[in-house]
């Protein structure tokens, strides 16, 4: 697999909360020689992109408290916004990730937070560097190395790992990706690659009447602990995930669960982002 790897990849989001958290978190850096590479698993397939769809998904414990609203937005062909709601929080967050179709993962990626008067505010940007080939760049200071790729983000609710996995040449197949996570260091939390996530085709399943490919999750990069994904067979899209470890000082859980797809145009969503910002201030409990 080539390694002059331009412009590509990965993401991010919401180290926001974690300063907060006392606990300790399941994911450590790991320092790595070379950098991997599985991309050739992958296959770009324009056809399995649906431009204007929104994926209403909820996250949450394993007992669905703490519950966490996100929407994935398919803007374009290689672009994905997330709208995320957390309880309690005194914004709501849009991050938008630019995907490149050869690493399948994220080249630019930006966090932003939508106050109550709808006003925005840019907290996290991250970039591909060209030079070296392996790394990205955090908030133009933070240089973060990664040991394999494609490699997707834990803190962005593995949204790009969904976008990109129905380009998997074959769905029946086992795939090592790479994770990055926020880990603790000394007294804060920083955004690092934490290593290599199994996935492992396990056979069939169904999810609220709709086929499935059924993968488990293990490894490294999720801190030794373990999941699975159901992944719609047809559209190629999650419709369920499990995973028993959470970077959220509130979460010691990730459960995903797809409540609905709707479509929209950009001016919509745009729309239903200013709205549901607007409800969930009107709502929120002080």
């Amino acid at each position: 697999m080539t390694k002059n790897i331009k412009g590509q990849f990965v993401v991010i989001i919401s180290i926001l909360v974690l300063s907060a958290c006392s606990n300790m978190s399941p994911f450590t850096e790991e320092l790595f020689e070379e950098t991997s590479y599985s991309t050739d698993q992958f296959s770009y397939q324009e056809d399995r992109i649906e431009v204007g769809t929104v994926y209403n998904f909820q996250i949450s414990n394993s007992d669905r408290s703490y519950i966490k609203k996100v929407s994935l937005y398919t803007a374009d062909t290689n672009k994905i916004e997330a709208f995320k709601i957390y309880p309690g929080s005194s914004t709501t967050t849009l991050v938008s990730a630019e995907i490149d179709w050869e690493l399948f993962s994220i080249k630019n990626i930006e966090q932003i937070e939508i106050a109550e008067d709808l006003s925005r505010e840019s907290t996290l940007e991250m970039h591909w560097l060209d030079d070296p080939g392996n790394s990205y760049l955090m908030n133009n200071e933070d240089e973060i190395p990664v040991g394999h790729f494609p490699a997707f983000n834990h803190g962005f609710d593995f949204s790009d790992l969904n976008f990109v996995f129905r380009h998997l040449v074959d769905p029946e197949s086992n795939i090592e990706v790479g994770i990055l996570s926020p880990v603790r260091k000394m007294f804060s939390f920083e955004f690092a690659y934490t290593g290599k996530m199994l996935i492992t085709f396990e056979g069939e399943d169904t999810y609220n009447g709709n086929e499935c490919h059924r993968y488990s999750l293990s490894g490294r990069g999720i801190g030794e602990r373990e999941g699975y994904i159901l992944v719609n067979k047809d559209l190629g899209h999650f419709e369920y995930m499990e995973l028993d470890a959470n970077y959220h000082p509130q979460m010691d859980y990730f459960r995903y669960e797809l409540l609905d797809v709707v479509t929209m145009s950009q001016e919509e969503w745009e729309t239903f982002v200013s709205d549901e910002t607007e409800n969930y201030f009107s709502t929120k409990l002080l």
